[in-house]
């Protein structure tokens, strides 16, 4: 076994996790095998690499606001949306953290926030103004 393919054993094993659906005595034999590795093949403790983050570009958020009939507005590397007078949705597109905030006498304060496109349309889905009659909703 080469080198290359023990590092590509190892991070195989560092990404073992309970979090990942592993039971602890998978872990405990994961974390002995790494020990085992490294020291038969005279690897020093590296460090995991990160995983790249999948972040959803802008035409899907707008999509979602489109679903609860709030229009979004794309600036650069951000966008805003209105939900109501005193509230507004900020997204920031290259991290894909949202928050939803409220205009009070002192400025703006935090009341939701959250790192995915599914919470937003979650919370949409509890707190976005509703956008139709009664006639609509009843089906005439």
């Amino acid at each position: 076994m080469n080198r290359e393919d023990v590092l590509r054993k190892l991070r195989a094993l560092r990404n073992l996790s309970e979090g990942e659906g592993a039971f602890p005595a998978e872990v405990e034999s994961a974390k002995a095998l790494i020990r085992l590795l490294e020291e038969r093949h005279g690897i020093q403790d590296c460090a995991p690499e990160a995983e790249p983050k999948l972040v959803p570009d802008w035409p899907y958020w707008n999509w979602i606001l489109a679903e609860f009939g709030i229009e979004g507005r794309r600036f650069l590397k951000s966008a805003s949306a209105t939900l109501n007078p005193t509230t507004i949705i900020i997204i920031r597109l290259d991290s894909g953290e949202w928050q939803v905030q409220r205009k009070t006498r002192f400025g703006y304060q935090v009341i939701a926030q959250n790192h995915n496109p599914e919470s937003l349309r979650a919370y949409l889905s509890q707190n976005a103004p509703r956008k139709y009659t009664f006639a609509q909703a009843a089906g005439h």
